[in-house]
């Protein structure tokens, strides 16, 4: 017995039992039991004893019969003393309210039937709430490729436990479609291979994966790049003197030290040369350049093709605090064993742009080689950096909703009259149709997209292809990336502070926003209808032709035109006519509202009433397009300025 115990599971650390962990639990049990051979108790009755005979005539006991009865008091004694230990065992490991409801039952087989009826049945939800769960993960590219593969494991485990059939190539291609984005090459790879994978041989050619990446980030990360170096050789034209002196260049630093290289070249060009490390030389005639320097010095006068003598007390600061007077300034030219002629000139043209340095020259104040261009000059571009042109788009989209652009504006200073913050708009590439709703919080930005391809996929019986929008948060979230990724949809971002890739929408925002602040202006309305104004401009702008298109974006949306006759001027008085079950024989017909759009979902007109500020839709309205009850200045301008039809 001893050794058996050494080869039990330990049951110190399993959970208690609370409910919704029956089944693991169940399992861990029956294993335990099965191991004692006591698992007996949980599925048979105890045995019971010999049943009496009625007949007083055979009521005497026989030797014989008693002997025969003694097996069965043993087999009896051991099963009540298997029962205590299994129903200790269970009780044991329950939470204490589930404790409290078992502790009076003496039959652990009892126990265990409650237990497998209340908690072990056929529960539908929990099949969907796993197979939910193992269709949904993910991997991803920040935690080891092999802790996620064990986790898809467990997950397709819990699947089959709930007696769902699943083959194992099944599990294997659901596994390689679980691929972080880092392993599409090699999730591609092994789709194209003509055998397919098990699960096992799968997550094998994976662990290999992993462990070659692990070593080629290693090598990536030791590796380093050789200092470089190129010879200079001083010339004049008066001597033939040649005097290599040494540039360092170097990319990168590392501890280990690597030998030197040379470069040669036999070209003859204008060069730049940028020193990162100088080293100390002992030839006076040795160059150290640096064109970030603000001077070059030189000690030797015979190397100057000109100087110029330098004003009286001119000095220059040295690093440490000392002074040295400077007797003059000039140029002087470099030869690089490479062939290359390198040119440090005075401060009078430093950082001029090319093209005035060609015109000093088409006037020939300067000679031929200070004209020609030379490499890039760090401290010019850092300096006078300025962003890169865009381009116009020369090519658009040829179908409806190929591709969508989207943009939120913000107006949280401000609330609608319903308690609104932002509207998000989406604008098709092809037509230029206008879609818009109004958010109370940003997060709600996905959930309106999903509204939008729901209806507009509808309608048009086509899909969506792509989504542009700006790198806003309420765009970034992982619900919307993995819904475009589950949908073949590519989701676009503009680049970081780059809103004019998403020009599109960016301009269709300030032209609703341009619109709605005219008419706010033009009647009055307080800043809170902002909402309706904003609408009634997008209804608008959809019935009118783009400057680029000779049809309209509703005409190209829907296929049809439409008259537009019935267009009012919004924030006018308009006279809505009471319902039929409010009308009365004696008195008005109708009540004071103001116009402020149209209904979204039928062939009405939305108004505000003037008496308690609520909204209705209407067909049945008169309109007085030059009376704005709101705007008592405005009616007086048109009283003063009458116009004519």
């Amino acid at each position: 017995m001893a050794a058996l115990s050494r080869t039990l599971p330990d049951l110190s650390k399993l959970e208690p039992l609370d409910g919704a962990n029956f089944k693991r639990w169940s399992q861990k049990f029956l294993i335990f039991f099965e191991q004692l051979d006591v698992d007996y108790v949980l599925f048979t009755d105890p045995p019971e004893n010999p049943q009496s005979t009625s007949d007083a005539s055979t009521a005497i006991v026989t030797t014989t019969q008693t002997e025969a009865n003694r097996p069965n008091d043993k087999l009896k004694a051991k099963y009540e003393r298997d029962n205590k230990m299994v129903r200790g065992h269970l009780l044991n490991h329950m939470s204490n309210t589930l404790f409290d409801l078992f502790v009076n039952q003496k039959s652990a087989k009892e126990i265990w039937n409650t237990l497998e009826i209340r908690y072990g049945g056929d529960d539908a939800g929990r099949k969907k709430y796993v197979v939910r769960k193992w269709l949904q993960f993910h991997m991803i590219d920040d935690r080891p490729i092999m802790d996620q593969v064990h986790e898809y494991e467990n997950l397709a485990a819990d699947v089959l436990n709930e007696g769902m059939k699943m083959c194992d190539t099944l599990q294997a291609n659901v596994l390689l479609e679980k691929f972080p984005r880092s392993w599409n090459e090699y999730r591609n790879h092994l789709k194209h291979k003509k055998k397919d994978l098990n699960l096992q041989e799968l997550i094998s050619h994976m662990r290999t994966e992993e462990a070659n990446r692990l070593k080629d980030k290693k090598l990536s990360n030791s590796s380093s790049n050789s200092f470089k170096a190129n010879l200079v050789e001083s010339s004049t034209s008066n001597k033939d003197r040649r005097v290599t002196k040494p540039i360092s260049v170097i990319n990168e630093r590392q501890n280990a030290q690597t030998t030197p290289q040379v470069n040669l070249a036999e070209t003859e060009e204008v060069i730049g040369a940028v020193v990162v490390e100088a080293n100390l030389v002992e030839n006076k005639f040795d160059w150290i350049l640096d064109t970030g320097a603000s001077k070059h010095f030189c000690s030797n006068k015979e190397l100057f093709q000109e100087l110029k003598e330098a004003e009286d007390g001119e000095c220059i600061y040295m690093g440490n605090s000392a002074t040295a007077g400077v007797l003059g300034k000039g140029k002087v030219l470099l030869k690089l064993t490479s062939g290359k002629t390198l040119a440090l000139q005075d401060e009078l043209l430093r950082h001029v742009n090319f093209d005035s340095i060609k015109r000093l020259k088409s006037m020939n104040l300067i000679n031929t080689s200070e004209a020609s261009k030379s490499t890039k000059c760090s401290i010019c571009v850092e300096s006078k950096f300025a962003k890169k042109p865009f381009k116009p788009i020369t090519q658009r989209c040829t179908e409806l909703i190929e591709l969508i652009h989207s943009d939120l504006a913000d107006f949280k200073n401000t609330l609608s009259k319903g308690g609104k913050k932002y509207y998000i708009s989406f604008v098709d590439d092809y037509s230029g149709y206008t879609k818009i709703y109004l958010l109370r919080t940003k997060d709600e930005a996905t959930e309106i997209f999903l509204k939008y391809k729901c209806e507009v996929e509808n309608q048009l019986d086509k899909r969506i292809k792509r989504l542009r929008t700006d790198r806003g948060g309420e765009y970034s979230t992982n619900f919307l990336k993995e819904f475009c990724e589950n949908n073949d949809i590519i989701h676009e971002t503009s680049a970081p502070y780059t809103p004019q890739q998403n020009g599109i929408a960016e301009r269709k925002n300030r032209t609703l926003k341009e619109m709605m602040n005219a008419m706010l202006l033009s009647s009055g309305m307080p800043d809170n209808m902002w909402g309706e104004a904003v609408l009634s401009a997008c209804y608008v702008l959809n019935r009118v032709p783009h400057k680029k298109l000779d049809k309209t974006p509703y005409e190209l949306w829907k296929g049809f035109t439409l008259n537009l006759s019935y267009l009012k001027v919004w924030g006018c008085l308009a006279k809505v006519a009471y319902p039929d079950f409010r009308k009365s024989n004696i008195g008005p017909r109708t009540f004071n509202c103001v116009f402020v759009g149209y209904a979204q979902s039928s062939a009405a007109y939305r108004f505000m009433c003037l008496h308690d500020n609520s909204f209705c839709e209407s067909r049945d309205a008169e309109f007085f397009e030059l009376i704005f009850p709101m705007n008592k200045m405005h009616d007086s301008l048109v009283g003063k300025h009458p116009t004519t039809t």
